[in-house]
């Protein structure tokens, strides 16, 4: 298809401005509507009959039970689907419409050309008159200057000068220029190696008083302060009296013990007493006797504690991963393969996809409408689950930690993060606008037992890298079909 050939367009939107607003703009970048209707008013029937290449969808969640009926239509590959937020599109003027309307005519006409008129650059501009060799010195540029004119141009424009720093017409009378009282300059050049002598202020006596040049009297120095006694010192703590000498004890008489108690021991707990034994007395009532357990007997034995309840081991991180590479025209086959995937798959999916606007809350949105699987956008420091789609946005990337997949802050290396994946439990799909440089990490990965496939060339918009990883023996299918293999691969 020619860059310039009008393609079919099925607008589906309900009426509003957002309706209004993609209808002007599918006319500015010259696509033919064949349909325009409330996708709630239409079926699959009327639809297929308008024949159209290319659904355009306004988004809203009103109509998403619509879109569920007309999904034989979305999900044909003979036809580009391409969504947009209605509240978004309602709401452009000037700059980002003007944006938009450039990448939606990109899309039709299958070119990357999204830059505003007036980018291209002067080819003439771009090539620098350069000369062989190195710049010229600041010698080398004066090498043939004299400064004898400049040193007339100064003596014929110099102002008036005071002579011993006296005003003009105070002179002594001697000279040639005493009515003027102006130096003359001589006529030799000036050399630039002459050093200046230093110029020291004439002083006159006044009242037997010295006195600079300036008019101004010698300053006496000030007289120096009277030193500030310091403080007086803390007495000292008078010292310790001197230790006593040992007391000599002496030697207890015979037969008696002392027994010392520490003073920081703690008190001997004292003995209970003993109750006394009753005397024996004869068994009244022919031989019957009557036998007191005693209070201080052994307590009885107590009931066993409960077992300690039974805590729930956490559940073991998932291995490996499932990560879905796509960019321009990629979002419509994401949608595809999730829609393909079972709600119990046992990975985690990972769908790093770049978005210009950044409007991933808006991606997750769109996800969840057609995902059996939960889908959560990524953020720094959470742990992929199992049976859970995460969204990357541009500043969340992906850590492989023992098999076991760990969002960290940062951009995704694609290629990297191929290569850190666990080969045996891992998938990679190289959909529509995935970058060509990851290839290479992922045919490696293809070589240790994971699954790796790339979307086919009908019904990609940007098959680059599908088509370099055909050529190094790599397989690719429709979204379908890879959501197909993915299963399989677990």
């Amino acid at each position: 298809m020619s860059a310039n050939e009008s393609r079919r367009v099925a607008l589906l939107a309900r009426e509003g401005a957002a309706r209004e607003k993609l209808r002007q703009t599918l006319r500015e970048v010259g696509a033919d509507v064949v349909i325009e209707a409330d996708p709630a008013g239409v079926d699959a029937v009327a639809l297929r009959a308008a024949a159209p290449q290319v659904l355009l969808v306004a988004l809203e969640p009103v109509i998403e039970d619509s879109l569920q009926r007309l999904g034989e239509v979305l999900h044909d590959p003979e036809i580009s689907v391409i969504f947009d937020d209605a509240e978004l599109a309602a709401q452009r003027e000037g700059w980002s419409a003007q944006r938009w309307a450039r990448h939606l005519a990109a899309k039709l006409h299958g070119h990357q050309d999204v830059l505003p008129p007036g980018h291209e650059e002067d080819e003439a501009d771009k090539v620098a008159q350069l000369r062989p060799g190195r710049p010229a010195t600041p010698a080398q540029l004066h090498a043939g200057d004299t400064f004898d004119p400049h040193v007339r141009e100064a003596r014929d424009t110099a102002p008036a000068l005071p002579q011993d720093g006296l005003l003009p017409g105070e002179g002594d009378g001697d000279g040639p220029d005493a009515d003027s009282g102006l130096l003359s300059l001589s006529d030799e050049p000036l050399s630039l190696s002459d050093e200046p002598e230093a110029w020291q202020p004439p002083t006159r006596t006044l009242d037997n008083e010295l006195v600079d040049g300036f008019g101004g009297p010698r300053l006496e120095p000030e007289p120096e302060p009277e030193p500030v006694p310091e403080p007086p010192r803390r007495a000292e703590p008078p010292p310790l009296p001197p230790e006593l000498p040992p007391v000599a004890s002496k030697p207890l008489p015979s037969g008696l013990k002392l027994e010392l108690e520490e003073l920081d021991a703690a008190p001997a707990t004292p003995a209970r007493p003993q109750p006394a034994e009753p005397a024996a007395v004869p068994p009244p009532f022919g031989g019957l006797s009557l036998e007191l357990e005693s209070l201080d007997g052994a307590p009885a034995a107590s009931a066993p504690s409960p077992p300690p309840p039974v805590q729930p081991q956490a559940e073991p991180p998932a291995q490996g991963a499932v990560v879905l590479f796509a960019g321009i025209g990629g979002p419509d086959a994401v949608r595809r393969v999730l829609a393909e995937l079972p709600a119990d798959f046992p990975r985690p999916v990972l769908v790093h996809l770049r978005l210009d606007g950044g409007r991933y809350d808006n991606l997750v949105k769109q996800l969840e409408r057609v995902s059996p699987m939960p889908v959560v956008l990524a953020g720094a420091g959470d742990m992929a689950k199992r049976a859970q789609v995460h969204v990357l946005p541009n500043d969340v990337t992906a850590s492989v930690e023992e098999g076991s997949v760990r969002f960290v802050a940062g951009a995704t290396v694609a290629r990297d993060l191929i290569a850190a994946l666990p080969a045996a439990q891992s998938s990679v799909l190289l959909l529509s606008g995935s970058d060509p440089a990851c290839v290479d990490a992922a045919v490696a990965l293809a070589a240790q037992g994971a699954y790796v496939a790339g979307q086919s060339l009908q019904g990609c918009y940007d098959p680059a890298a599908s088509k370099a990883l055909q050529i190094r023996g790599g397989s690719v299918g429709t979204p379908s079909e890879l959501a197909a293999g993915v299963a399989r691969h677990g």
